[in-house]
């Protein structure tokens, strides 16, 4: 007999969406991140400190770039983090994302 199991997570709106070798992130409105296995069984909920602007995902490493402060008009104020997903969510990088004015960032890759 099969048993299948769902995650009730419509409540939040789903903005970003990155996989790895063997993860499925999830970044939510509500400034979550769901980290997912493969098969589907959540292992993580990790808070961001502000809005998802963009994910990346390579082997075990998950990139994730969001909204930090008050920006400028006309400008953003943006940060990213790199974890290491295999070694309990190290963190191997957090910086600040540098744009030039008027510039936006939609893709990480």
């Amino acid at each position: 007999m099969t048993q299948k199991q769902t995650l009730n997570i419509h409540v939040s709106i789903h903005q970003a969406v990155a996989t790895g070798s063997s993860f499925v992130a999830v970044a939510t409105d509500k400034r979550f991140l769901r980290v997912f296995t493969i098969g589907g069984v959540q292992r993580d909920i990790l808070s961001l400190p502000g809005p998802v602007v963009c994910m990346s995902g390579h082997k075990e490493q998950l990139m994730v770039v969001f909204h930090i402060n008050n920006p400028l008009p006309g400008e953003q104020a943006l940060a990213l983090k790199l974890l290491d997903l295999n070694c309990n969510k190290e963190l191997i990088a957090e910086e600040r994302v540098l744009l030039s004015e008027k510039t936006t960032l939609s893709w990480l890759g």
